[in-house]
């Protein structure tokens, strides 16, 4: 059986991070989104790319 995809809406923070790698853990094809709705987003931006290169 294939896994089931879900999508998790990453804000930066920890509790999205955890909820990806725990979807991970189970199992899951977990791809992570976020909006960009702020001019000045360098920091985040590659915060959250960081923590998704680390689900992989």
């Amino acid at each position: 059986m294939s896994q089931e995809r879900v999508f998790v809406a990453m804000s930066g923070g920890v509790d999205s991070s955890l909820a990806a790698a725990l979807l991970k853990e189970a199992d899951y094809e977990v791809s992570g989104v976020y909006m960009q709705l702020w001019s000045d987003h360098s920091h985040t931006t590659s915060d959250l790319e960081r923590t998704c290169q680390q689900l992989n």
